[in-house]
């Protein structure tokens, strides 16, 4: 029993996690608060503190789960492969959600759409801000990449890990939000690459910026223009690390 419960606790801890965010947010959002700052800002404080105090403790207590497996490569460039890794995010995420969306139609199903009952003020749209682009990622990226993901690789192998570790990240999010589950994939080549969570960490937080910017803004084509041509530095870089084989002419067989 107890080698079973060594062997599914990194599922356990994602399922049960989220599950008692969900519940503390929908409890808060349930009360009366007589203002729109309370009703809006109490229930997402109440979410980080529930959530940020249990990562807290898993990560003091990581050495439970699993020990992280040395990185692919360790880059001085890991900030810029960070920001490079946003419109990956967005185009891998938004792949997945394009084949998920037309493979239900095709099925004649369709995922269940979110409802949002909240006002929009200028408190609310401030407090989204830091929590989407802040607090989220930060215990999202500790607790899904940095400390359950290892673990996963010494129980269910890498290959295993990347799936059960992106549907989970998936699970925790609205079922209809399917570009999670490439942006997750991302988000762990990133942190395997570099070694650090603070990368994947600032690729979550930019992926989650885009979304909260109007897309046909500058604010929007900015960050892109800017994030696009860190890829482009990193994967030059890449080209030169790996030697003359990868600048090697052409050589025609027989």
């Amino acid at each position: 029993m107890r080698r079973l419960v060594w062997y599914i606790a990194p599922i356990l801890i994602a399922v049960g996690v989220h599950l008692l965010g969900r519940w503390v947010t929908q409890a808060l959002s349930g009360l009366q608060y007589g203002s729109d700052l309370t009703a809006y800002v109490i229930p997402r404080v109440g979410w980080t503190v529930t959530t940020g105090a249990i990562v807290l403790i898993c990560y003091r207590c990581r050495t439970l789960f699993g020990v992280a497996e040395p990185s692919l490569w360790h880059s001085r460039l890991w900030p810029l492969l960070a920001c490079g890794a946003v419109p990956t995010a967005v185009a891998v995420g938004g792949l997945v959600q394009y084949l998920a969306t037309w493979i239900m139609s095709s099925a004649g199903l369709q995922f269940p759409q979110p409802t949002t009952t909240a006002a929009i003020t200028p408190y609310s749209e401030l407090t989204r801000l830091v929590f989407v682009v802040v607090t989220t990622p930060i215990m999202e990226e500790v607790l899904h990449r940095s400390i359950l993901f290892p673990a996963m690789v010494q129980r269910y192998g890498r290959a295993w890990a990347y799936i059960l570790s992106a549907s989970m990240f998936w699970l925790a999010h609205p079922l209809a939000s399917v570009y999670t589950l490439g942006a997750a994939l991302v988000f762990i080549l990133v942190l395997e690459i570099t070694g650090r969570v603070e990368a994947s960490i600032i690729a979550h937080a930019g992926m989650n910026l885009l979304s909260l910017l109007p897309a046909a803004g500058l604010a929007h084509r900015l960050v892109l223009v800017i994030s696009t041509v860190c890829l482009l530095v990193v994967v030059w870089q890449a080209s030169e690390m790996l030697g003359p084989r990868m600048r090697a002419p052409y050589h025609r067989v027989g």
